[in-house]
Order: C-alpha cells, then structure tokens, then sequence
C-alpha cells in the first residue's frame, strides 16, 4: 500500500467534503432568463467569505484551522462507524483498518499543525514590523507658536539604519529555506 498518495488523495477528500450544496451564482436565473447583476455580485462577495471549501484549501485565521480539526474529527468518526458496520471482516482485519486510519489521521494532524505554524508565524511577522515601523516614525511636538514639527532623533535614525538590515536579513533567510 503506497501511504504517500493514499495520505494525498485522502486529504484531498477531507478538505472537499461538505455538506452544503454549492452553486454558482450565475446559476440564479430570473423568470425571463436574464442574470441580475447585484445579486451575481453580493453571492460573490459572500461566497468568498464564507466558502468553506476556499477555507479548507487555504486557511487564513484560527478559525479555519479549527474547522481542519473539526472536520478531521468528523471524517474519523465516519471511517470508525464505517468499520464497526463491517460485519464480515475478522478482528484483525479491523485493527488493520483502524491502524491505516490512524496513520492517515496522524499524518492529516501533522499537516494541519505546519499550516498553523506557518499562520502564527506570518502573524508574528506582521506584529514584527508594524512594532519596528513605530519605532522610526518620527514624532510630532508642539513648539510655542501652536505650530507641529516632525522630530526625528539619531536613535530613530539609527534604529531606521537597524531595522533595514533585520529585513534584509530576514529576506535572505526567507530565501535559503524556500530553496
């Protein structure tokens, strides 16, 4: 049994199943057969946002991943209770089937977990430089006329000259590891 492409085919078949039927919003045809556009164009927008499969395919927030977990759970449930109606098949027939499951659901959680990582990481990245763009902004006062002055200190140039070289140290990392 070849685990690899079975791992594939099933976490293309855990990220596709749903329960909702999904149509295209061109499908919503009026009485005289003519699409009205608004109602094309809010469908979209509200598909997007709300698609599960786009979400399963490519999460972008936590809740997407709790959904992974979520639907992970429900598809071992379902492989579980699949076994269990199988009445013909001897007992070690099922602790193979049960043993394939659970490899199969280890290497789906494996999966799930990197995509979280990554998502955190991303996240921590953002919190990064919007941290280090404050720092060098420079600050505004208030001189005795009523007039604002923008301000920028030697350390704000200096922590300027810093963050550039954090950057490009950060890219060229970036770079090596997606080699």
């Amino acid at each position: 049994m070849n685990l690899c492409k079975d791992n594939k085919m099933l976490l293309s078949d855990v990220t596709t199943q749903t329960d909702i039927s999904l149509q295209h919003p061109t499908s919503q045809v009026s009485n005289n057969d003519e699409i009205d556009n608004s109602q094309v164009e809010d469908d979209k927008t509200s598909q997007d946002e709300k698609d599960p499969i786009q979400r399963r395919l490519h999460p972008t927030c936590k809740e997407d991943i709790k959904l992974l977990f979520s639907e992970l759970k429900i598809w071992r449930k379902q492989k579980l209770d699949e076994i269990e109606q199988k009445r013909d098949i001897s007992s070690e027939a099922r602790i193979e089937l049960r043993s394939d499951i659970l490899s199969k659901e280890t290497f789906l959680l494996r999966k799930i977990s990197e995509i979280h990582h990554s998502l955190n990481s991303s996240e921590e990245k953002k919190r990064i430089d919007e941290i280090l763009s404050q720092v060098t902004n420079p600050m505004e006062w208030e001189i005795s006329t009523g007039e604002k002055i923008l301000v920028q200190t030697q350390d704000m140039k200096d922590s300027s000259d810093l963050i550039q070289i954090y950057r490009l140290l950060n890219n060229l990392d970036e770079n090596q590891n997606g080699m």
